[in-house]
């Protein structure tokens, strides 16, 4: 019998966003065809999370220090250790920091496929990140954007990040899900505290300063007076959390 193909997906950590879209990755690769681990670098799901469809968790259980600086390369040999035992045959790195360990880890591991996938702009507007990424990236690395504008914010740095290697995949939203989970418009209203006349303006995304929220916080409180009726919904998770509910 044939040997299924091994598959890791690293994430920094758990949250809902990141790690449902590593949920339905991992999903999509048929299973009597691949095997799936999905490996946390620092704090992973809860034991009792039972929505999870991950084939396989790993937790480092790194505190965000040893994965800075001269003490990432303890974390480095920790990874090293792992995916040489396992042989992986893909491995898929969310985000910027498992991205930059496993760009390191590739020249030192034979890894057939490697496949980075960027969810925001910003990560590489530092130099060092820059330089870092042209002299580490190697012809068996490739690149997700997960839209447009991440796609062409890759390229445009210059440092790596080609047409050749650097792709666009839009993030999918499974409708049949996200349907079955939604409430009526009026129990919606009534589950945020929101008459049903008002008019209801919606944000999806990170709590996170590039995003905007404050501003359109600060431009709906201008508007108060003159709009009473006018609501905002934020939906989302993220370091700015507690500063935007202030």
């Amino acid at each position: 019998m044939k040997r299924k193909y091994k598959v890791l997906q690293l994430l920094l950590h758990y949250n809902d966003n990141i790690s449902g879209l590593a949920d339905e990755i991992a999903q999509g690769f048929p299973e009597n065809h691949f095997e799936v681990t999905t490996a946390f670098l620092c704090d992973g799901p809860d034991p009792v999370l039972k929505e999870s469809q991950l084939s396989r968790t790993v937790k480092f259980n790194f505190r965000p220090s040893d994965l800075k600086g001269v003490k990432r390369y303890k974390a480095l040999k920790v990874l090293y250790r792992h995916c040489r035992d396992q042989q992986y045959d893909v491995i898929i790195a969310h985000r910027f920091k498992p991205m930059n360990l496993l760009m390191l880890l590739n020249h030192f591991l034979d890894i057939p496929a490697c496949i980075g996938v960027q969810h925001g702009i910003g990560d590489f507007d530092r130099f060092m990140r820059r330089y870092e990424a042209k002299i580490l990236m190697k012809k068996n690395w490739k690149t997700v954007g997960v839209s447009r504008a991440v796609c062409d914010y890759l390229i445009g740095c210059r440092s790596g990040f080609q047409h050749r290697n650097t792709v666009k995949i839009n993030n999918a939203i499974d409708i049949q899900r996200a349907e079955g989970v939604q409430l009526s418009r009026g129990d919606a209203r009534a589950e945020l505290n929101v008459p049903l006349a008002s008019v209801i303006l919606g944000a999806i995304g990170r709590l996170v300063p590039v995003k905007g929220h404050m501003l359109l916080i600060k431009a709906l409180s201008k508007l108060q007076e003159s709009f009473p009726h006018v609501h905002v919904a934020i939906i989302g998770e993220g370091r700015s959390r507690h500063e935007l509910e202030a």
